[in-house]
């Protein structure tokens, strides 16, 4: 539908869009995108926020998650805990708004 929807949970994809859009509101530099092939599931990433989130990738911001197994994913779709949140805020701070 388009919407973030308030009263649910919010994606690691929808975390990566959000951030990249305060960025550009922001007037900061948005780097160039990763192409995520390094993360099997990159072709989970929702076609419409492959940018925001190979932004996000490319930043710092996310990681993607071993599970304790290699390789790593970027689960986009998988709802996004508090830490998980706070930890792209942080990384957002560190990398992008020096």
């Amino acid at each position: 539908t388009g919407e973030f929807g308030p009263g649910r949970d919010i994606t690691r994809e929808e975390m990566a869009t959000m951030m990249y859009r305060y960025a550009s509101y922001r007037g900061y530099t948005l780097e160039a995108s990763s192409d995520m092939a390094e993360f099997p599931d990159q072709g989970k990433v929702n076609p419409k926020l492959r940018t925001e989130m190979g932004w996000a990738v490319k930043a710092g911001l996310i990681t993607g998650n071993d599970n304790g197994s290699a390789p790593r994913t970027l689960n986009p779709q998988n709802p996004t805990s508090r830490a998980v949140c706070a930890t792209i805020i942080r990384r957002f701070y560190e990398n992008v708004a020096k």
